[in-house]
């Protein structure tokens, strides 16, 4: 990655886009030294690498915000609007460069590492605190994000389900960042598909052709475009921290299950089917892939049941899908509009591992 910008737009793009040009951030300071403006502005500019300071020191980011936001006569405000205008000019500049960079063409041809924003960044950049001066900060990155998305034509909604994340404090996980650029790749297939003309320059827009003057069924339904497969919506949202399936009380266990031997058994490949359904196998290895991409630990298919860590076996029966991710252990059902089987699968999962976090998914 090749970015001319201060230290701070670089600490965040390097941890928005897992860039290999990753700069240390400094420890959070939650009792800084005793303010001052000499600490961050010398003859009105900016000192070296102290954008990535006041950051990191809660306390002085809110006074600083406070002050520039107080009364014209307030001493120190306009020193106060320059050094968070400064910080927050960075902020915004961020959010423009991951976004162009989520929808550019070249991470719509290949998952690369820094096509996948890690949005768990802005958390860590501004640890715990939520004062005003943070959250404008995330809204600033978030405003930029979400302008420049749909100048590059992002899904819209793809676009407002980011743009919430980035602004909940202690729910940016990568899961969402992960969505965007699966989505990016499917909106550009069509793009992909023509950038294949010297210096990589697309060729120029087909003229409108003249529809053919045979009678048109009055229903008649255009047919989408394939395109690829996005992960199911239903996984990406219950690894933000909202589970669409509702949790149930667990129940006895099956003796089968309680007679299971704890050892945990050989790992088989992720890419066998689960079931005689095209779809849900097709769908099964593109969420696959994607927890993969997320750092997604002991992934199995169709293999009997694991608690977290893969610490023990704990029963026979067998989820679709199960893995770890942040530390909790999860099973994924694929069930038809049709099927019944999925609540017995959870009651029977949750009752093996009441830690365990079951996500139902209904693929036709």
């Amino acid at each position: 990655m090749r970015l001319h910008a201060p230290l701070l737009a670089l600490v965040l793009v390097s941890l928005a886009t897992a860039c290999h040009e990753y700069v240390p951030l400094p420890p959070l300071e939650e009792e800084p030294p005793s303010f001052a403006f000499s600490l961050y502005l010398e003859g009105g500019q900016l000192r070296p690498n102290t954008d990535v300071l006041l950051v990191r020191r809660p306390k002085h980011l809110e006074h600083v915000y406070a002050l520039s936001r107080a009364e014209d006569k307030e001493p120190g405000r306009e020193q106060a609007k320059q050094l968070f205008g400064i910080i927050e000019a960075e902020f915004k500049d961020a959010g423009v460069y991951v976004a162009n960079q989520v929808v550019s063409l070249r991470c719509a041809a290949v998952e690369l590492p820094e096509c996948v924003p890690r949005w768990s960044f802005i958390d860590e950049l501004l640890g715990p605190g939520d004062g005003p001066g943070s959250r404008r900060l995330r809204q600033s990155l978030a405003d930029s994000f979400e302008k420049t998305a749909r100048q590059r034509g992002m899904e819209n909604t793809l676009v407002l389900a980011t743009v919430n994340v980035l602004l909940t404090r202690g729910m940016l996980k990568s899961a969402l960042g992960n969505a965007a650029a699966a989505e990016a790749r499917a909106a550009l297939a069509e793009h992909r598909a023509v950038v294949e003309g010297p210096g990589e320059r697309a060729p120029a827009p087909r003229q409108p052709v003249t529809p053919a003057a045979a009678p048109v069924p009055a229903q008649a339904t255009p047919v989408p475009a394939p395109g690829p497969l996005p992960p199911s919506p239903g996984l990406v949202q219950a690894l933000t921290g909202n589970n669409p399936t509702p949790q149930v009380a667990p129940g006895p266990r099956l003796p089968r299950d309680v007679a299971v031997k704890p050892e945990v058994p050989k790992a088989l490949r992720t890419t066998r089917p689960i079931g005689s359904s095209p779809s849900q196998n097709a769908q099964l290895q593109v969420d696959v892939q994607y927890l993969q991409t997320i750092g997604a630990r002991n992934i199995r298919v169709n293999q009997q049941q694991l608690n977290v860590d893969a610490r023990q076996r704990v029963g026979i029966n067998r989820p679709d899908l199960q893995f770890d991710y942040n530390g909790r252990r999860y099973h994924v059902e694929y069930d038809t509009p049709v099927s019944g089987r999925g609540p017995a699968h959870q009651s029977r999962a949750t009752s093996n591992d009441s830690n365990a976090e079951i996500i139902r998914l209904i693929v036709p």
